[in-house]
């Protein structure tokens, strides 16, 4: 578990801004079972993703905040991954055809699109 010790996402970031085609995320998880992460926020200057997660599974994302322009948070090959009070901002969501049980409780997504 990855706890923002305030309980505010405002308050702790986890960000990377350099522009970097390598390593083309602020989080990366590949083949991951049962992380949480609450009340963190998550945000990527340059390039594409703030989050890759590949073939992870049971993964909780609750209270956090992410706020990047156009980014992307990608889903891949994942199952029961659950979202929770979060918020989306200006970020692209994307889930692929191998992603499954995916919830979104209480959650909002502004300004653009989920594919």
């Amino acid at each position: 578990t990855f706890l923002g010790e305030s309980g505010d996402s405002s308050l702790v970031t986890l960000s990377y801004s350099d522009a970097n085609n390598i390593l083309d995320y602020t989080l990366n998880l590949e083949n991951t079972y049962g992380f949480t992460f609450r009340d963190i926020g998550f945000s990527r200057g340059n390039n594409d993703y703030i989050i890759k997660a590949t073939n992870s599974n049971s993964l909780k994302i609750e209270r956090c905040h992410f706020h990047s322009d156009y980014m992307r948070l990608v889903l891949e090959t994942g199952t029961d991954i659950h979202f929770s009070n979060s918020y989306f901002t200006r970020n692209h969501f994307y889930l692929s055809d191998t992603s499954s049980s995916i919830c979104a409780d209480s959650t909002t997504f502004s300004g653009r699109c989920i594919y």
